[in-house]
């Protein structure tokens, strides 16, 4: 109605840097008011707060879908790496079963077999993290050519990289407990019976 154009559901008005300086929105907008009776006129920064809440509101859907596949990934991964160690520890058997021979107790066995696991978690995690970096070092580039402008980060966040090692380590050491209690039980006669 104010511009005599129809199809808009909303304009911007620019008030001008000296204006909106001076405190002279009101005045402007009792003038939209008066011109369009029954007009609804808020501040940008009222527009642009209630634009960056529903963004918010948006993106807190797609984090929690991403948190919950997150999540299950997670839990996949630990189920995965203790049939991957119970495997590896059963196919281990008769040297497990000579150490205990030897006089290895099973309490020292188990934590030989969970600080393996823990070494294979942290190279893992930081094979995964070096990985990713440098995935996100190369994106940029491919994208830049596909017409997108990416930006990569400058360095490595060496916070959010130790954090996700050090948390990939103590997954290793979840999934590894289970198996490495149960081969540590293995009897010394295992070693006769596979000579």
């Amino acid at each position: 109605e104010l511009l005599g154009v129809s199809g808009y559901s909303r304009i911007d008005i620019g008030a001008g840097a000296a204006s909106a300086a001076s405190g002279d929105a009101a005045p402007l907008a009792a003038r939209i008011r008066q011109a369009v009776p029954g007009a609804q006129v808020r501040s940008g920064d009222a527009v642009r707060d209630e634009e960056a809440r529903a963004a918010v509101a948006e993106a807190k859907d797609t984090l929690e879908l991403v948190s919950v596949f997150l999540a299950v990934a997670v839990g996949a991964a630990v189920l995965v790496a203790t049939s991957t160690f119970r495997i590896v520890f059963t196919r281990r058997v008769r040297q497990l079963a000579l150490l205990r021979a030897i006089g290895a107790t099973p309490r020292r066995l188990a934590a030989a077999l969970v600080a393996e696991g823990a070494a294979v978690g942290l190279l893992a995690g930081t094979i995964g993290v070096l990985a990713a970096w440098a995935c996100g070092q190369l994106v940029p580039p491919v994208a830049g050519r596909l017409g997108n402008d990416l930006t990569a980060p400058a360095q490595l966040p060496l916070t959010e990289a130790v954090l996700t090692v050090l948390g990939t380590g103590l997954l290793a050491v979840l999934a590894v407990l289970a198996p490495s209690l149960s081969a540590s039980r293995v009897s010394p006669l295992e070693a006769l019976r596979s000579a």
